[in-house]
């Protein structure tokens, strides 16, 4: 009971986020009421079902609740609400203007604290930008497991689900982490029933779609920003065509990566990762040619795995590839990120 009882936070910050949002939806004028609550028959359709209606008109259907939107993350959003069965409504604390514009663009229909919202039902249009919350939901606790060090071992363990298993010293090696936040993380992955404990069979992962959606969310928002070591301008576009990295242990990322292993991109933006050494960036710039740019084509991102990742192309792990395209909200990378995740994903975190 204690795993129920440790997730209810998050539990209750969503039931306060659709609670909030309802009542700014019945606020100016619609009905907007949940029409079946989670559970394992909805959840492929989303945390609950809704029905908004103005007159004679109505919207139904899934509702996703998320805790916020930003650039960062509004790419992934867009590719989870893709997988569910009816055009859903996205509910979260905030949108902003700009967001709310980018959300109309992408076809999301949104809602939030505030009374922003955008559905289209014909002849019903919700359209309304520009309100701030006067109040919002308080925040759920963030787990250590979904802080930067903790994603770094959630990622560890998603790449490899049998070190679940391992000493809590393998564990810390692979994800590169100290040995005790190992104890932390696990007991924090237990309690929200990502792990469970078989006796002297050891550890496994559980609910590994769930978690993985966890870890894209934080990895997006707290642990990717932290990897950004420049961004520079090559001068000839197609340099990573023939660029060697063996020699700097370096491997490549994000649409280098997705082309490389899809032949589907034409990257637009070149992505390494390779470990944060000023003397090993200097001599990598050097030998590329590579010029320091803000806006440049060229992105150098640390390496912060430890576990073995061999592949003839020098490739970063799979997942990485998918989340660091997904982080884009680019579209044409979010196919290519599908095509990933059918090929080199679904096998790890989905059950047989």
């Amino acid at each position: 009971m204690k795993a129920v009882h440790d997730r209810q936070p998050l539990a209750q910050k969503k039931a306060a986020i659709l609670d909030h949002a309802l009542k700014a939806l019945r606020a100016a004028g619609l009905a907007a009421e949940v029409i079946a609550p989670r559970g394992k028959a909805a959840r492929a359709r989303g945390d609950v079902l809704l029905r908004v209606q103005y007159g004679e008109t109505e919207w139904k259907g899934p509702a996703a609740i998320k805790h916020m939107v930003t650039p960062a993350n509004v790419g992934l959003i867009a590719h989870q609400l893709e997988g569910l069965a009816e055009r859903p409504l996205l509910v979260t604390e905030y949108v902003t203007p700009p967001m709310a514009e980018r959300l109309r663009e992408l076809g999301i229909f949104f809602a939030d604290v505030a009374g922003n919202a955008f559905i289209q039902a014909p002849p019903m249009l919700v359209w309304v930008t520009g309100r701030k919350p006067m109040e919002r939901p308080r925040a759920a606790r963030i787990t250590r497991a979904f802080q930067p060090g903790g994603l770094r071992l959630v990622f560890a363990l998603l790449c490899n689900p049998d070190l679940a298993q391992a000493p809590y010293r393998d564990v810390a090696e692979a994800a590169g982490v100290a040995l005790g936040t190992v104890g932390w993380v696990l007991r924090d992955l237990r309690e929200e029933g990502y792990l469970v404990d078989l006796g002297k069979r050891g550890r496994r992962l559980a609910e590994r779609r769930r978690l993985l959606d966890a870890w894209l969310e934080g990895y997006a928002r707290l642990l990717r920003p932290k990897l950004l070591i420049g961004r520079y301008r090559a001068k000839q576009p197609d340099w990573w065509k023939t660029a060697k990295l063996a020699d700097f242990g370096a491997r490549w990322g994000g649409e280098t990566a997705a082309a490389k292993l899809t032949g589907y991109l034409k990257p637009e933006i070149a992505t390494v990762y390779l470990a944060d050494d000023p003397k090993l960036v200097a001599r990598f710039l050097a030998e590329f040619r590579l010029l320091k740019d803000p806006e440049g084509d060229v992105e150098l991102r640390q390496t912060f795995w430890r576990f073995d990742t061999p592949h003839p192309l020098l490739l970063t792990p799979p997942l990485l590839v998918y989340a660091d395209l997904l982080a884009t909200g680019n579209d044409r990378n979010r196919e290519a990120a599908r095509m990933i995740y059918d090929e080199h994903l679904a096998r790890l975190v989905e059950p047989a």
